[in-house]
């Protein structure tokens, strides 16, 4: 099993629309998948047609009765969903109940995925570095960066690096957490300050690059409670993102 996030610490740069698509891509593809909404927002559980309920992620952290399965959603036979009710606040357990429950990611939520034996784990993260966020980035192997073609978001990408290096050393239980990778979207071949941080990011020798074009049929998936797979008008998102499915999977 292997626990992946599209991370950044800024929002708007694709990584809920990264972490769904590639889930469910790998789905398609014969693999077992879950994904754990954890961004108190939780656009996630909204694309994938989850309908607000009680029994989320909150719930789940906050009685010990309440056991991860018992919140698991069946989106198909492949791809698993463990929600988050955008009503229930869940960044406010940052500074409550995870300020007591400090091994809880750790001792919990990794070891009762484990006992499903699934083959690629997404968590989807809000764009901050609250206590919450290092716990979830204590138990992810790989972390793929999203990068939005803007200039505040490409400088940002250096913070983002130094950030993840000292919390690979600091709190992985796995002892570093891979990071080699980049997601830039949405990408317009026809800006010329698009085809500009491009250049600058291809400059960068550690990290393989991946671009998603930009596509206004992405905001009607989001709409529709589905993803590019399902549209022949996004095809383009889809091959793009197939790249990285692949990459993952010839890393496994």
């Amino acid at each position: 099993m292997k626990l992946i996030t599209c991370y950044n610490f800024k929002g708007g740069s694709h990584k809920t629309t990264s972490n769904t698509e590639l889930a469910t891509i790998l789905a398609s593809l014969g693999y077992k998948i879950a994904i754990l909404d954890l961004d108190p927002q939780a656009n996630t559980s909204f694309t994938l047609g989850n309908e607000l309920t009680d029994l989320d992620f909150r719930k789940y952290a906050e009685d010990t009765e309440t056991e991860l399965k018992d919140i698991r959603q069946e989106i198909n036979k492949n791809l698993h969903l463990y929600p988050t009710n955008p009503t229930k606040k869940l960044d406010e357990l940052s500074d409550s109940v995870f300020l007591k429950k400090l091994f809880f990611f750790e001792r919990q939520v990794y070891r009762e995925l484990q006992k499903e034996n699934y083959d690629f784990v997404f968590i989807d993260m809000s764009p901050k570095l609250d206590r919450m966020n290092r716990m979830i980035l204590g138990i992810v192997h790989e972390v793929i960066i999203t990068v939005d073609p803007e200039i505040c978001s490409i400088q940002g990408l250096i913070t983002l690096e130094k950030e993840l290096k000292e919390l690979s050393q600091d709190i992985s239980m796995h002892g570093a957490i891979i990071c080699n990778k980049t997601i830039l979207a949405p990408f317009n071949k026809s800006m010329n300050a698009h085809s500009r941080y491009l250049a600058q990011l291809q400059e960068d020798p550690n990290y393989t690059l991946y671009v998603i074009p930009q596509n206004a049929i992405i905001k009607t998936l989001r709409e529709h409670k589905t993803t590019s797979l399902s549209n022949s008008k996004a095809k383009n998102i889809t091959k793009a993102y197939l790249q990285v499915a692949e990459q993952i999977i010839k890393e496994k």
